[in-house]
């Protein structure tokens, strides 16, 4: 399994080991794609563009909190979502609470990181569900 961003994580992570995580995306024969937080390619353009063929014939597995563009939606995806939610990492936290036992510490503060900086603290609550949020927190913390 190989972890890709387009984007170098900001100086707020520089606590997390991301020694895995990836910028270079490698093009390789893969099974599945599963993409977070990036439902049309223009959320992935620094993979994306140039390489479209080979996007848009692999499956893809796509959780994201925003709605899909409906003008270029991406091909060959499964697409999970729910606007009403705060951050992707807040739907697979959700996704996931059949194997709570899989969650480690490391994976807890990565879901607990995407719960708080995409909420801005918790201070984005348009649809009022700080309560909710700090209560799936608090469950991350515990780990």
């Amino acid at each position: 399994m190989n972890y890709f961003t387009p984007d170098e994580p900001g100086p707020l992570f520089s606590f997390l080991d991301l020694s895995r995580l990836q910028h270079e995306f490698d093009y390789a024969e893969y099974d599945e794609l599963v993409l977070l937080d990036m439902n049309h390619p223009t959320r992935m353009k620094k993979f994306y563009e140039g390489h479209e063929e080979y996007f848009d014939q692999r499956e893809k597995i796509v959780i994201d909190h925003h709605l899909p563009e409906k003008n270029r939606p991406l091909k060959h995806a499964l697409m999970y979502g729910d606007e009403t939610a705060i951050s992707t990492c807040e739907l697979i936290f959700e996704l996931t609470s059949t194997w709570r036992d899989l969650i480690d510490s490391e994976i807890a503060t990565i879901l607990y990181m995407g719960l708080i900086t995409d909420s801005g603290n918790f201070r984005h609550d348009e649809q009022h569900q700080t309560l909710r949020l700090m209560d799936n927190a608090l469950k991350l913390i515990k780990k």
